[in-house]
């Protein structure tokens, strides 16, 4: 079973598979704006122990335009081998955007702030 809410805390049953698509904006969260994912960005997902950096995630996905439903959409993906392994419990996710502009300059983007993550035997 995969599970996401309204408010984008996620439940998902050790080893199942499931999906989620998510709008790509940066700016405020009083402001947001979409974001058309380029050919050299990138979004990285990670899931975290709780009390953990985001390095040092024990899921972690690295998303590209490749996995764009459309100019600002992305879809997330699990496969049985993303959480097979992870003790039932709490978790959370977090997603960065990372964009290489045309000076080479890296600029990083929290796009999803630590949100929970539940691994439900």
């Amino acid at each position: 079973m995969f599970y996401i809410a309204d408010n984008g805390i996620i439940k998902l049953h050790a080893g199942d598979s499931g999906n989620f698509h998510f709008q790509i904006n940066i700016g405020s969260t009083i402001n947001p704006q979409p974001y058309a994912l380029q050919a050299n960005d990138k979004i990285y997902f990670s899931v975290m122990e709780p009390n953990q950096p985001f390095e040092l995630g024990v899921l972690r996905k690295i998303l590209t335009v490749d996995d764009l439903i459309d100019e600002t959409t992305i879809n997330i993906q699990f496969i049985t081998e993303d959480t097979e392994r992870l003790i039932p419990g709490i978790y959370y996710y977090e997603m960065k955007l990372v964009l290489i502009d045309n000076e080479e300059n890296t600029h990083y983007y929290t796009i999803c702030p630590k949100t929970k993550f539940y691994i439900l035997d």
